[in-house]
């Protein structure tokens, strides 16, 4: 997984996920480029016929996340016609961090850039605390603004 991009229509983001197709799990590449989000049949992005399909993302679309299931945390993104997609992440994290990146994406807000643990200088004062709520309920959950997208960071 990657967040890169400080320009529109660079990625934001990419990585594995699974996308459910019909009754199946279907792992792919998934990239957030602007305001769409690309599903890759692999990591290969420079080949045209690895395309498999795009998702547009506007401000209306929703994402929520949902169940955890066999290790796989699920999230659903509403899109703004009102087509539902449901993919899933290997860790509790990756989905925060997509669905996060998704929100950022939809408001057409770059992402931070990702902090050099090398050159930063700032003090464990500063650090927020994060602590994790966790819902065992298999019902899609809303998750809230974050206030501090460095907060995933923090977590490392």
């Amino acid at each position: 997984m990657e967040t890169t991009g400080r320009r529109r229509g660079e990625k934001y983001m990419e990585g594995h996920l699974e996308f459910k197709e019909a009754s199946k799990w279907v792992p792919y590449w998934v990239v957030i480029r602007g305001r769409q989000l690309f599903i890759f049949k692999d990591a290969n992005t420079q080949i045209k016929e690895n395309i498999q399909g795009h998702v547009d993302i506007g401000t209306n679309s929703y994402f929520a996340c949902g169940k955890t299931s066999k290790g796989k945390f699920e999230f659903e993104i509403k899109a703004d016609g009102g087509k539902k997609y449901l993919f899933r992440a290997n860790t509790e994290i990756l989905r925060l961090q997509w669905v996060h990146t998704l929100g950022l994406a939809a408001q057409g807000k770059l992402p931070p850039a990702s902090p050099d643990p090398a050159t930063d200088n700032s003090s464990n004062n500063n650090k927020e605390t994060v602590t994790s709520n966790t819902n065992s309920s298999n019902q899609y959950s809303e998750v809230p603004h974050l206030h501090n997208p460095m907060m995933f960071w923090l977590l490392g």
